[in-house]
């Protein structure tokens, strides 16, 4: 890595990477490199493209490329040859590539449809409207559906509420996610499918640590280890592949009271 003391040492002819934390002269170097292509290479600035990510990036590397243009016109010292081209710079700066990243695909989107067989009129829009569009659509559907007012109101959020967490869950949503499962064999697959990745937990061995346990005493409370000791049988029932969901269902009832209780003998 080369430190860069002026955007005069950077060789224009090469590409360039320029890491730099926030304050430490970025837009300082682009708006003088700008300047270098205009006065070295002699190119016009609607030949320079400057894309940045935010409208007020974009807005200030207008107003600062515009002050450093000027300021060498200015100077007394600048040549006259350079004069016309800073002058030209100016008057086409309003048109030049300065752009958003979504602002210069829209750009270009809209300049080359013909060749893309589109329509003309594509406009840029924030991703909510798009997803509040998808959503009232769907919510049209929302009557036809038995039981749908007692679940919402379930749910104790306000429409506005409602339309928020279903606008973020879908903006985190992946390609083969499914939040609703269609039965409950579907639910319990799903979750097979989820647990492949893991290694089945020995029982043996776990039972062989908590007999270990210094602070579990079977003589003083017998009834906690009894407690663990279910856990561990259920546990190990639930590595066969013959488990149902109402077998789940029921066994997760009985962990939770068995946790509870666990939790509970202090």
């Amino acid at each position: 890595m080369k430190m860069i003391e002026s955007p005069d040492a950077i060789d224009l002819s090469q590409h360039a990477v320029i890491e730099a934390s926030a304050g430490t002269g970025k837009t300082y170097t682009i708006t003088h490199l700008v300047l270098r292509y205009l006065l070295v290479h002699r190119l016009p600035i609607s030949q320079i493209l400057l894309v940045t990510f935010t409208d007020k990036a974009t807005s200030e590397l207008k107003d600062r490329i515009h002050e450093v243009i000027s300021d060498k016109l200015n100077d007394t010292e600048t040549p006259s040859a350079d004069r016309g081209l800073l002058q030209q710079a100016l008057t086409d700066l309003p048109l030049a590539s300065i752009h958003t990243i979504h602002g210069f695909c829209q750009r270009v989107l809209k300049e080359y449809a013909f060749e893309q067989g589109s329509v003309l009129d594509k406009s840029l829009v924030d991703d909510n409207t798009v997803y509040i569009k998808q959503l009232q659509s769907l919510k049209r559907t929302w009557p036809a559906i038995e039981g749908i007012v007692g679940k919402l109101n379930k749910t104790k959020l306000s429409m506005q509420q409602l339309d928020k967490l279903l606008i973020d869950l879908a903006k985190q949503y992946k390609a083969g996610d499914v939040f609703y499962p269609d039965s409950p064999a579907e639910s319990l697959q799903l979750a097979k499918d989820a647990l492949v990745e893991y290694v089945s937990p020995d029982v043996d061995e776990l039972k062989a640590v908590i007999d270990g346990m210094n602070g579990l005493s079977k003589g003083k409370k017998p009834h906690r280890y009894k407690k663990i000791a279910a856990v561990l049988e259920i546990i190990e029932r639930h590595q066969t592949d013959a488990i149902t969901a109402a077998v789940i269902s029921k066994d997760f009832s009985e962990l939770k009271k068995l946790f509870d209780g666990i939790l509970s003998d202090t």
